[in-house]
């Protein structure tokens, strides 16, 4: 868990937005393949642009009667405006408009409202308070979440705590922030540990005794931070060959293969399901257009998520006439491209939800290597590979499919270096990979690490050149390396990531 210290962060909780006239802005809005969701903060909203699957910070504030403001891209800043017409809210962007509307039609929440209903509080070994878990059906940004946390502690102890410092990290994904407070008349410290998905937000909160707060933070810290997931027991492969000879994949006990010939194979077990090698041609409209019937497949040639999203309702078809899993929904998480001679390709990471004719429904995670390539100017080629398992299994099942994944031997031996920069370049599947256990680990070391300087109030900069660091107070953190810089020439010092601090 990588996070950048935010200056700003203790004016942030301390003061939450509270104009009206950003209300009819809150909430989510979709439309074409962008979503977007809007929360009361500091100086007006803040929230999650999402386009094309991948998600940006959005901040913007009031001017007149729409909302300017922007996100950032690799390291570029767009501005962006908003505004309301007919019902509908339109995003403007480097030229480019979108209309959105609502999600679900509900109405505009009104900005400084909090939801009413009552936390869980539940009592902690002692010498740690008590704490509340709630989880939110919004995936609003995570510095958001914290300054409604802040709000609901204020009805919970009867006067708002006062920040005393926070953290989120540069997605906007996940956040910490300490207070101090009044509870039942006894001065307490707490502290709030907020996460934001695709699937929604989950805030939590504890606090003890101030007197007793050092002693009870370790504890505290086990019981609110996220748990890692639960390591899976090492799981024997056997090397099982093709019936057509055309390739192998190792698989596990207990693992069944459906389809095995010409290279391409699909299989599920208890862990999960996977489905390598499928490859069909695929008719541009302009193409089908010459046909006397249409044909099975038709979509634009465009770029690889787009053809995964044109190619799963087609997919559905197949699969009602013959009476299995049925995509009901599905939204990229992230991508990351990779090379393909000829054409385009790309790692989707995926999360959606698929039912059966049955009547079972489940939620699933996914991670498709999708390559497209033009055949000539009327088709092109539609190329999938795919892992998949229950997505409250994914964390603990996707080692493991990854390996098998690198078992299957085809005439393309270049596989097990395409995962390996999947692994590397997606987040997600990266911090599954080397093992949430020993990050989680390394991440309290860092936690407690970054709370000393807090207290403190100083902060860590590094000259890149030696690796030499001094501590500068807070609110100088940002002049101080711009001065530096300044004199150097060029961006010789830096502000010390919280991942680094115990480097």
């Amino acid at each position: 868990m990588s996070y950048r210290i935010v200056a700003a962060a203790v004016v942030v909780l301390a003061s939450v937005a509270r104009a009206q006239d950003v209300g009819p802005f809150l909430g989510g809005w979709e439309g074409d393949d962008v979503r977007l969701e809007l929360s009361a903060a500091p100086p007006a909203v803040a929230g999650t642009l999402e386009v094309g699957g991948q998600r940006y910070p959005i901040t913007a504030t009031l001017q007149g009667t729409g909302l300017v403001g922007g996100f950032e891209v690799t390291g570029t800043r767009y501005a962006v405006t908003i505004t309301l017409q007919a019902g509908e809210l339109l995003l403007t962007s480097d030229g480019n408009a979108r209309r959105l509307r609502r999600i679900g039609g509900a109405p505009a929440p009104q900005a400084g409202t909090t939801r009413t209903e009552p936390w869980t509080w539940e009592s902690l070994p002692a010498p740690a308070g008590a704490f509340a878990s709630r989880a939110r059906p919004t995936s609003a940004a995570a510095q958001a979440l914290l300054g409604t946390a802040f709000d609901e502690l204020g009805r919970a102890f009867g006067a708002r705590p006062r920040a005393v410092g926070a953290f989120v990290d540069a997605e906007g994904r996940e956040g910490q922030a300490m207070f101090d407070g009044v509870q039942a008349g006894q001065p307490v410290r707490g502290m709030v540990v907020v996460q934001s998905s695709p699937a929604g937000a989950t805030v939590l909160v504890g606090w003890a005794p101030a007197a007793s707060f050092a002693q009870a933070l370790p504890g505290l810290s086990r019981t609110l931070l996220p748990a890692p997931a639960t390591p899976a027991q090492p799981v024997e492969l056997q090397v099982q060959r093709f019936p057509d000879g055309s390739g192998q994949i190792a698989l596990p006990a207990g693992w069944n293969a459906s389809f095995a010939q010409k290279g391409a194979i699909d299989a599920n077990g208890p862990q999960g399901w996977l489905s390598f090698g499928a490859a069909r041609t695929v008719f541009t409209p302009e193409g089908a257009a010459g046909w006397y019937a249409r044909p099975p497949l038709v979509a634009s040639y465009t770029n690889p998520l787009q053809a995964m999203q044109d190619m799963i309702p087609q997919d559905n078809a197949y699969a009602r006439q013959a009476g299995g899993w049925v995509t009901e929904e599905w939204k990229a998480i992230e991508t990351s491209p990779t090379e393909y001679p000829g054409g385009q390709a790309a790692f989707i990471h995926g999360e959606g939800t698929i039912a059966h004719p049955d009547g079972r429904r489940m939620k699933v995670r996914n991670l498709t290597l999708v390559v497209i390539a033009p055949i000539d100017a009327t088709q092109w080629m539609y190329y999938l590979s795919q892992i998949g398992a229950p997505a409250d299994q994914w964390a603990v099942a996707l080692p493991l499919l990854m390996q098998i994944w690198a078992t299957w031997k085809i005439s393309d031996q270049e596989i097990k270096g395409r995962l390996d920069k999947a692994r590397d370049t997606m987040r997600e599947i990266g911090e599954i990979m080397r093992g949430t256990a020993d990050e989680r680990s390394r991440s309290f070391a860092d936690t407690n690490a970054a709370w000393g300087h807090v207290f403190r109030g100083d902060w860590p900069v590094e000259d890149r050149e030696s690796g030499r660091r001094a501590d500068v107070d807070l609110p100088h953190l940002q002049p101080s390396i711009d001065a530096l810089n300044r004199a150097a020439g060029y961006d010789r010092w830096r502000e010390v990531p919280l991942r680094e601090l115990n480097q």
